[in-house]
């Protein structure tokens, strides 16, 4: 008989042990967080989703590439730089933000023809934050620049509280897509042709107060995006005049016609370029003020939330140039006039 009592206590140590070892974890499971749970309604912590929508689905893995996170704290300095998570680009999830209020400044795509000015943690403040142009060509003229997005966001971090934040990726690059004709006389030889655009915008302010915002869908209810609101935020152009940039792209004549792409910043309705065609550094034409041939067509660059535009040129013999979009002749030029 004893020998079958310590035997039954024998067997029995190993289920006191599952017991005490349920009890221990028991605290620790119920307080496990995963922030990437939707259903963990328990999870403190903030979230910030991102998605890029013109008013339909969701486009941006069509879209965005990389993105880089800037974090500022209430007083406006720079606390955190973060580089997008290549796994899942749409979620930041920063985990080392103690209580307070937060802006976020966020690019998708930067590229080495943009510069931010090597911004510093504890030293930038967000009213100075700047990203300009920087595809400098060797002849001094701006080379085409990176397809760049933004997203901004106002933000908390509350202690034992959990926070989710949806943001709107916001297209932030002008594409003019330029297509040049000979009407008249073709011109020989196999030296390519370098189109100019000349008074582009070469730099934004990246200050999301500074910014405004345009509703592609939804109520108009407030600013804040959610699954039924998209807005799009874009930042403050400056446009003085010695800020102002040349860009040049070169193009081959294939087809009987010269045809190319502009990357630039967003032009706004106070600040569109103007247009020139060279070859071996000669004009080939007079230049063109693109502002009027938007103003005609009512294009109002500031209300467009993609900037992407093609034109075509005509060149004649007489000196004229016929600029028009979409087939539609719109307005003639002679010596640099128009009628």
């Amino acid at each position: 008989m004893v020998c079958n009592n310590i035997a039954i206590r024998i067997k029995q140590v190993p289920c006191f042990r599952l017991l005490f070892i349920a009890l221990v974890s028991l605290p620790l499971m119920l307080t496990a967080c995963n922030l990437d749970d939707d259903g963990d309604v328990c999870c403190e912590g903030v979230r910030i989703d991102f998605r890029y929508s013109k008013g339909g689905g969701d486009l941006f893995p069509e879209f965005i590439g990389s993105m880089r996170h800037f974090i500022f704290d209430e007083n406006g300095v720079l606390i955190n730089i973060t580089e997008g998570d290549k796994t899942n680009l749409q979620r930041l999830s920063p985990s080392f933000l103690p209580a307070g209020s937060y802006s976020l400044v966020t690019l998708g795509n930067l590229g080495e023809a943009t510069d931010l000015g090597e911004p510093q943690i504890g030293i930038t403040r967000k009213k100075d934050f700047l990203l300009r142009l920087s595809a400098l060509r060797p002849d001094g003229y701006m080379a085409n620049g990176d397809r760049l997005y933004w997203g901004v966001l106002d933000f908390v971090s509350e202690p034992k509280k959990r926070h989710r934040y949806l943001c709107d990726m916001s297209n932030i690059f002008c594409r003019l897509t330029v297509t040049v004709r000979w009407r008249d006389t073709q011109p020989v030889g196999s030296e390519p042709f370098t189109l100019q655009l000349r008074g582009v915008p070469r730099q934004y302010a990246l200050d999301n107060s500074l910014a405004y915002n345009i509703l592609v869908a939804g109520d108009n209810a407030g600013t804040a995006s959610t699954a039924t609101r998209v807005v799009h935020s874009f930042p403050s152009v400056n446009e003085d005049k010695a800020s102002l940039l040349n860009h040049r792209v070169e193009a081959p004549r294939l087809a009987g016609r010269v045809r190319t792409q502009f990357i630039t910043l967003r032009y706004t309705d106070d600040r569109i370029p103007l247009f020139r065609v060279y070859r071996n550094n000669v004009p080939v034409m007079k230049e063109i003020d693109l502002s009027k041939v938007f103003k005609l067509w009512k294009w109002k660059v500031n209300d467009n939330i993609e900037q992407d535009y093609e034109i075509e040129i005509e060149i004649r013999d007489d000196g004229s140039v016929v600029v028009s979009t979409a087939g539609v002749n719109v307005l003639d030029w002679i010596d640099g006039g128009y009628v």
